[in-house]
């Protein structure tokens, strides 16, 4: 029979967050395919007008899904009979914008957004800017974590720690984002004032599961 110690490591951080994601919407809607589609374009070029204006290059500005489709609306005839009818062709574009922490350039990028008039609707995110590194740490804090307490184990029970037979970890895509909530709505409009606060800390956690052998 094996010999084995099993022993889950576990580690938590707090974060500040250093990094905003914004993320926008912006929609045209006409029965003219070519029409809707201008009308998408003139409100990205408003907005990223109003971006330039506030020293934003307007490549930084990213599209991150660009969807069309035909959108179409229920009625009954004179007999009750439901059908559709061709209402128009909608075009949503999401984009993102992302930059440092900083609450006055923060309030003054809001300002620029929801001043224009291209009126996206909009929501931002405050995160990390370097989420591997992160990453990076929680696995070494949690793999120190397991070796101390194998270490322990073995110690109290009076056995030594052999060679490392095994890692369980599952991977996955972390979204490090602090809880707080931020509503930018059309009290930004226009705003001169800059904005003071402090996002909430972000707190994250990994485990990872290790087996030794023991003698």
């Amino acid at each position: 029979m094996d010999r084995t110690i099993t022993v889950k490591g576990s580690a938590k951080l707090s974060l500040r967050p250093d990094y905003v994601v914004i993320t926008m919407n912006l929609t045209a809607e006409d029965k003219d395919y070519d029409t809707a589609m201008a009308q998408a374009n003139e409100r990205l070029d408003t907005l990223r007008d109003a971006l330039a204006a506030v020293g934003y290059d307007r490549k930084e500005l990213k599209t991150t899904n660009f969807n069309v489709s035909t959108e179409y609306d229920f009625q009954n005839d004179r007999n009750g009979n439901g059908r559709r009818v061709f209402r128009g062709y909608a075009c949503s574009h999401d984009l993102k914008l992302a930059l440092d922490f900083d609450a006055a350039r923060l309030g003054e990028t809001l300002s620029a957004i929801t001043g224009c008039e291209a009126t996206p609707d909009l929501n931002v995110r405050f995160t990390v800017k370097d989420a591997d590194a992160v990453s990076d740490e929680l696995l070494r804090l949690a793999s120190e974590s397991a070796l101390r307490r194998a270490k322990v184990l073995a110690s109290a029970s009076g056995v030594e720690l052999g060679k490392l037979i095994r890692i369980d970890y599952s991977w996955g895509d972390r979204d490090f984002v602090s809880p707080t909530a931020f509503a930018a709505g059309g009290m930004l409009r226009n705003a001169k004032a800059s904005m003071d606060f402090t996002p909430e800390d972000i707190d994250v956690n990994d485990q990872a599961t290790f087996v030794w052998e023991i003698m």
